[in-house]
C-alpha cells in the first residue's frame, strides 16, 4: 500500500464526554473550540493536509449537531486554518460519511458498521487527541512488516513534579520529566481491513482486543516523540489553546 491508494480514515466521536463537565451538556466534544475552530475542523484540515479524501465520523450525542457542522461549515472553517498556517498549496475537501450508533456502542462495533465502505487498509483516529502523525512513516512501517495494524505511541507529560523527602525535609525536587513516562496509545491507527475478520465480539473494545491478542497478530508501534495533548478535561483544551497561540503548526 502507499500513500496515494491510501484515502480513508474513521474518526471515532461517538462518547458522551461525561469528563469536560458543562462544557459538553449541550454539545459535542468535537465542537469545542481550539482558537476560532471547532476540534473537528483542525482534525479535518489535518486529514486534508494529508491527502485522506474520504472520512467516516462515527458519532452517537449530538450526532446531528456534528451532521449539521460538517454539511455547512467544515469546509470553510477548514480553509480558515490553512490561511492561517499561510498553507497555500491546493488541498482537496474529504468527502464525508457520518455514522450514528449509540453512545455507548464499542469501538469495535463502530469500525465493523463502516466495514462495508472499507479498502483495503484505513487510518483510525479518535476525535479528541492532538498530535501531529507521521503518515508517511506510518505507512512505511506498515508496508516494511506487512503489519495488521501499526499504532501511533507517544508519552503523556506528566502532570507533577517528584519530590524526595527525609521526614518531612525536601531533599530534592524534580521538575516534570517527560523520559519516565510510558508508551501510550495515542490514537492514530493505520489498519488492515483482514484484522476486522478475527474480531469475535462487537462488545469488545477495539483497544481491548488488541490488548488481548496482540501476541497473535502483526501489531506495531510507531513512537511520537513530538507534541501529543488528548482533551480529556477543561485544563486540557485550555491548554490546547495556549499551544494553538503559541505555534499554530504543532499538530497541523
Amino acid at each position: 500500500m502507499n500513500l496515494k491508494k491510501n484515502k480513508q480514515a474513521i474518526i471515532l466521536a461517538g462518547g458522551l464526554s461525561s469528563r469536560m463537565g458543562p462544557l459538553t451538556r449541550d454539545k459535542h466534544k468535537t465542537m469545542l473550540k481550539v482558537g476560532s475552530y471547532p476540534i473537528l475542523a483542525h482534525l479535518y484540515t489535518q486529514l486534508r493536509i494529508n491527502n485522506i479524501l474520504e472520512i467516516f465520523i462515527s458519532t452517537g450525542y449530538k450526532s446531528n449537531v456534528i451532521s449539521n457542522y460538517c454539511n455547512n461549515k467544515i469546509k470553510n472553517d477548514s480553509d480558515m486554518i490553512l490561511n492561517i498556517l499561510k498553507n497555500k498549496k491546493k488541498f482537496k475537501y474529504p468527502v464525508i460519511s457520518i455514522s450514528k450508533l449509540k453512545s455507548n456502542s464499542s469501538t469495535t462495533e463502530r469500525v465493523i458498521k463502516i466495514k462495508k465502505k472499507l479498502n483495503d487498509s484505513f487510518f483510525l483516529i479518535y476525535a479528541d487527541t492532538l498530535l501531529k502523525p507521521k503518515v508517511k512513516d506510518l505507512l512505511n512501517l506498515y508496508n516494511k512488516k506487512k503489519a495488521d495494524i501499526v499504532l501511533t505511541i507517544s508519552r503523556p507529560t506528566p502532570r507533577f513534579g517528584t519530590i524526595k523527602l527525609k521526614e518531612s525535609k525536601i531533599l530534592n525536587f524534580s521538575e516534570k520529566n517527560l523520559k519516565n513516562e510510558p508508551w501510550v496509545n495515542s490514537g492514530w491507527f493505520l489498519i488492515s481491513k483482514v484484522l476486522l475478520k478475527r474480531f469475535t465480539s462487537k462488545k469488545l473494545n477495539f483497544e481491548d482486543y488488541l490488548f488481548i491478542n496482540c501476541e497473535k497478530i502483526k501489531a506495531f508501534a510507531l513512537k511520537n516523540k513530538s507534541f501529543y495533548l488528548p482533551i480529556d478535561h477543561v485544563h486540557d483544551l485550555e491548554k490546547a489553546n495556549i499551544f494553538w497561540k503559541r505555534n499554530k503548526k504543532l499538530w497541523l
